[in-house]
């Protein structure tokens, strides 16, 4: 028996959350990307920042971006780079919803920064329920909300598994005249029948921060098709207000240094995210038989970078699905919730909720984010399987022993 195996049948008989010694060395294992370029790529790129090209690389970079999400038969869209995502997601909106009144609409299946990018611009959220098991806005909800009263814009999130159905939720929004955009931010590499993300909506945002899959260290940009909207992006990016003068400059250009390391990581995509689908078969085959626990998988007629791995826990599981993730955080092992709470249960904004989100509140509760990335190994993976298989067969999760 090889000294990992060893462990893994230590923590079992005696898990960390017992006082067993915990199954990974510090400091554990996490849910992030972490993709390293090519040394020698990344010093080359360097050195031009370092003489003075930096402004170039970001025009390059730029362009690689563009030909990367043109989809078959159609004109590549325009992308415009920005110093974090965040700023994109702030920008489109205000843009959006100059001329127009009510609040943005989002899905409250999101990060807890997501309901601020309405905020600068003096816009309230109204949250969106989701669908089970994909995690992205129910069209149907959306529809219900828009026959309510006017929205100035809808902000639909991609999920790691599953894209929105941009379809319909088009089709709604375009009944009320309502221009929708996209938070892709885990939708790169993703793609629908054979059609790859950055064209959807009025626009798709996307991050190049180093826990996504293309490492930037920081970063973002937006893609569009609309050329009057990416005008308008690269006046605000360089601090001056947009033509019609209702929103203000925010500086928000993309360091070349930034640029540099994006387009070091660029062409390595292929092999990232064949590593990805690796660690995730490598899950699903960890996990396989073991009652109560399942992997989300991807919508059907899409393809995903598999940059996360979802754990669902089944409601009628013998324990909790907390009890579990504390006791995997003990083993070092460091899984995450998911988006819990959603967006509509914080207490900052119970004031834009008007009723249940029936769909959010179940997933929520369900879903843990497993250890994924370019640190975490196949061989660690099946360990971590083999532990959870451990204690679901002798009821160790479900001992009210520990924290």
């Amino acid at each position: 028996m090889s000294a990992l195996a060893d462990r893994v049948a230590a923590s079992i008989a005696h898990p960390a959350a017992h006082g067993g010694v915990p199954l990974l060395d510090p400091p554990g294992l996490g849910t992030a990307q972490l993709v390293a370029p090519p040394a020698e790529t990344w010093r080359a790129l360097r050195r031009t920042v370092a003489t003075g090209g930096g402004d170039a690389l970001c025009t390059t970079l730029e362009a690689r971006l563009a030909a990367r999400h043109r989809a078959p038969g159609e004109p590549a869209p325009h992308v415009v780079v920005m110093s974090n995502a965040s700023y994109g997601l702030v920008l489109v909106p205000a843009l959006l919803a100059r001329d127009r009144p009510g609040p943005v609409a989002m899905s409250s299946f999101s990060f807890r920064g997501l309901p601020y990018v309405a905020v600068p611009w003096g816009r309230r959220p109204r949250f969106l329920d989701v669908t089970t098991p994909g995690g992205v806005v129910d069209p149907d909800h959306l529809a219900a909300v828009l026959a309510r009263g006017p929205v100035a814009c809808v902000l639909a999130v991609h999920n790691v598994h599953w894209r929105c159905d941009v379809a319909a939720i088009e089709t709604v929004a375009a009944a009320h005249d309502t221009p929708v955009f996209y938070d892709s931010v885990w939708a790169l590499g993703a793609t629908a029948r054979g059609r790859p993300t950055g064209g959807d909506g009025v626009a798709e945002v996307f991050s190049l921060h180093a826990t996504k899959l293309l490492n930037g260290f920081e970063g973002g940009y937006v893609t569009t098709h609309d050329a009057d909207l990416a005008a308008e992006l690269r006046r605000l990016r360089a601090g001056r207000p947009c033509s019609r003068g209702q929103v203000p400059g925010l500086p928000c250009a993309l360091p070349p240094g930034h640029a540099a390391m994006a387009l070091a990581c660029l062409d390595t995509l292929p092999e990232v995210i064949a590593r990805n689908h690796a660690r995730w078969d490598a899950w699903d085959r960890a996990l396989a038989g073991i009652d109560h626990l399942h992997l989300v998988r991807d919508e059907p007629g899409e393809t995903h970078a598999r940059g996360s791995a979802l754990l669902w826990v089944d409601v009628d599981a013998p324990f909790q699905r907390d009890r579990l993730l504390a006791m995997l955080n003990q083993e070092r092992v460091l899984a995450r919730r998911y988006f819990d709470p959603p967006l509509h249960a914080a207490p900052k904004w119970h004031a834009d909720v008007s009723e249940p989100l029936p769909g959010a509140e179940a997933l929520s509760k369900r879903i843990l984010q497993l250890p994924v990335g370019e640190l975490v190994s196949v061989e660690v993976i099946a360990a971590i399987g083999a532990l959870l298989r451990g204690w679901v067969e002798t009821n160790a999760c479900v001992c009210t022993e520990g924290p």
